[in-house]
């Protein structure tokens, strides 16, 4: 590809999954719809009256922690696995230069999650359209997810959608009838095969502990175990 693949900042003009925001402002489009996504999440949230502490699992291109960051004060924490999005979100970080985000290069797995709780508490957690990227039982995945914090803000995969891990959505539906949940929107799911179907986004309460509090900030304990990359310590 010549040099009108590139933009001017060093991203390649590809499909990413999300938009590229940076400082106010989406310089390159994704392939799935965000700007809806990120007002209803948005709505949802803005009327908390404290800092949050956020965990994003799956961030991508970091598109809705950012915005988030950009509205609601907090500690933003992303986590990214895939060795290429994850160096080109490690870019828009340092673009950004947002001092409310956290980076962690990491393929997660269910014990991942369970490490995580052990020495962080959030207020909420992203975990949007990511379950189906698991190797353990979508389930288990589901509900540890669920211990996380007090909100999770939930895309569950879809069967028809035809994407990675199709056989196990279909043979491992999750059951979301016993959560607590409020449908914030649905939005075309963006697959090529399935460009009709719609990706439902809830908001899920999770802990109620009246007790249960939040520290801003990440431990460099939990930096180091989850492989921080950003900021740099």
């Amino acid at each position: 590809m010549g040099c009108s693949a590139w933009h001017p900042a060093g991203f390649r003009y590809e499909t990413y999954y999300q938009d590229v925001w940076v400082r106010g402002e989406a310089i390159i489009k994704g392939g799935r719809e965000c700007e809806l996504r990120f007002w209803a999440i948005y709505e949802a949230l803005k009327e908390t009256k404290k800092p949050l502490k956020v965990l994003d699992i799956g961030a991508n291109m970091g598109y809705f922690s950012l915005r988030l960051s950009e509205k609601l004060p907090g500690t933003y924490v992303m986590i990214e696995g895939q060795e290429s999005t994850a160096q080109a979100l490690l870019k828009v970080c340092k673009l950004n230069n947002n001092p409310s985000i956290v980076l962690f290069k990491r393929k997660l797995c269910l014990q991942d999650l369970k490490d995580l709780r052990a020495v962080e508490k959030f207020d909420v957690v992203m975990a949007l359209s990511i379950v189906h990227h698991f190797e353990e039982p979508y389930q288990k995945v589901f509900e540890t997810l669920m211990t996380l914090g007090h909100k999770l803000v939930f895309e569950p995969p879809i069967a028809e959608e035809h994407t990675l891990n199709q056989e196990r959505i279909v043979n491992e539906p999750l059951d979301l009838s016993r959560v607590k949940k409020k449908l914030l929107i649905k939005v075309p799911t963006g697959s090529r095969y399935a460009g009709n179907m719609l990706r439902p986004t809830y908001l899920i309460d999770c802990i109620s502990d009246a007790s249960y509090a939040t520290v801003q900030g990440v431990s460099q304990g939990t930096f180091r175990l989850m492989n921080g990359v950003y900021p740099p310590l």
